[in-house]
């Protein structure tokens, strides 16, 4: 199981699938409820099981028109993660142009339509879907499923960011206004009706909860992604050596806990101590260097009380890269590297605390 509770499955167009695990339970509930409601009736139970497999099927078609339309801009594909509540594609980066973002963002509804189309092929008359009979048969299963992509395609083209339809409105709008602003007036748009929407399926008894569920989702990611861009835009520009900090201090791998202690005694300003071993260095937090237990000879090897660094940071990439990679750090100190030489270090910590104040 992956990071976030992920079940991975395969590979499409060099795109990795992943399902959540809450994914089965929302399968188990189907299967017992149709199971309780139908007393029994197996093909009751068989019926809806299908359909709900095929309906997020659709759901990863959707995803994967998406991401193929964004590989053609060269547009890197982490994954797409089936929730109970739909799929969610997570890319490299989304385009700051807006025709290509536009492009992106229109194939995800176009491949439900176009699905919606197949389905109207095979089913005849629309007259002869209103008045047959509902049998839990292979023809209901398809008419549901048409219904279902019809429904999800005019869905996702409400404007209500971060939905499909909220992207469009900012790509249009960005065809004249800056990103941010673009963005920010997509939100404005989106949060009366996420709220609407959330107070709908709160009010009435014949729509799902799981759809208040889903306004909510979409109302928070919608503020998050806002957040993201505008921490984005003003990091724009800089790299990080700009912000890198030069408090530390680089000694050979044979010093002692002694010789440490006088250089930070007489740098009170200095964030880490970097030891130089072959190929590597090992580095202290200077809190974690005052933690030393007292009774420590002082010309004891400072090297077992240290650390290996794991990830270095080169001065040059975009700062905007790193703080979407924070979470991923797992060192609050991370040396700074330009060719290949320690010019200093970057503090997550303080970093984060910089872009919250903002």
């Amino acid at each position: 199981m992956g990071r976030y509770g992920s079940i991975k499955l395969f590979r499409l167009f060099g795109i990795q699938l992943e399902l959540h695990f809450t994914f089965l339970l929302l399968v188990a509930w189907v299967v017992w409820a149709s199971w309780r409601d139908g007393n029994g009736d197996w093909t009751r139970v068989l019926w809806s099981t299908s359909l709900v497999l095929l309906v997020f099927t659709c759901v990863v078609l959707h995803e994967l028109g998406h991401c193929l339309m964004a590989q053609r801009y060269k547009i890197t594909i982490h994954r797409i993660l089936i929730l109970p509540i739909g799929g969610m594609a997570q890319f490299g980066h989304i385009p700051r142009k807006p025709l290509r973002e536009l492009f992106i963002t229109l194939a995800g509804p176009m491949v439900n339509f176009l699905l919606a189309g197949i389905l109207r092929i095979f089913l005849g008359s629309p007259l002869e879907w209103i008045y047959a009979d509902f049998t839990y048969s292979l023809k209901d299963l398809l008419f549901a499923l048409l219904i279902f992509n019809l429904a999800m395609g005019l869905f996702n083209l409400l404007p209500i960011f971060p939905m499909d339809g909220g992207r469009i409105l900012r790509a249009i709008l960005a065809l004249r206004y800056s990103y941010l602003a673009s963005t920010r007036a997509a939100i404005y748009v989106a949060m009366p009706l996420a709220a609407g929407g959330i107070l709908v399926a709160l009010l009435y008894e014949n729509v799902s909860d799981i759809m208040a569920l889903l306004f909510a989702f979409i109302f928070v990611g919608g503020q998050l992604e806002y957040k993201m861009v505008k921490r984005s835009e003003k990091l724009r520009g800089w790299t990080v050596g700009d912000v890198a900090s030069k408090n530390f201090i680089s000694v050979p791998g044979d010093s002692t806990i002694g010789k440490a202690a006088d250089l930070i005694g007489n740098q009170p300003m200095i964030e880490a101590l970097f030891l130089r071993d072959p190929g590597r260095h090992y580095f202290i937090s200077r809190q974690d260097f005052h933690d030393i237990p007292s009774g420590v000879n002082r010309d004891a090897p400072l090297h077992p009380f240290t650390r290996p660094v794991s990830i270095y940071l080169d001065a040059e990439w975009p700062l905007s890269f790193v703080s979407n990679k924070l979470e991923e750090m797992d060192s609050a100190i991370i040396p700074v590297i330009r060719g290949g030489v320690l010019i200093g270090v970057f503090n997550t910590e303080n970093f984060v605390s910089i872009l919250d104040n903002q």
